[in-house]
């Protein structure tokens, strides 16, 4: 009979590197293939509309064709990781809205 693996389950301890940048995304592009899922982050910037009239304005906004979203990350993961990544999402933004409900009623 074969002989039974047991698993010993040990605390992570996790780190940042001293370099460890933190960048702004306001938009998410997630994909899934067949085997992991390809989240790209992007940061997006409101276009800077300039002129003295209100004319001027909407002539400067008229004449802007695209708004660039710049990829600031992109991960790859396996499914069991975004499970845990949704999961945790999750659980943060019903902690998140918790707290400023909380905040609201005060």
């Amino acid at each position: 009979m074969p002989e039974e693996k047991k698993s010993t389950m040990l605390p992570i301890r996790r780190t940042f590197r001293d370099d460890t940048v933190t960048l702004f995304a306001n938009d998410l592009v997630v994909q899934h293939h067949s085997n992991s899922f390809v989240l790209s982050f992007f940061e997006i910037w409101n276009p800077a509309i300039l002129g003295e009239t209100e004319e001027e304005r909407e002539k400067a906004l008229k004449a802007i064709e695209v708004v660039d979203a710049r990829c600031v990350a992109r991960l790859a993961v396996s499914p069991d990781v975004m499970r845990k990544i949704v999961d945790a999402m999750d659980r943060n933004l019903k902690k998140f809205d918790e707290k400023l409900e909380k905040k609201k009623n005060e």
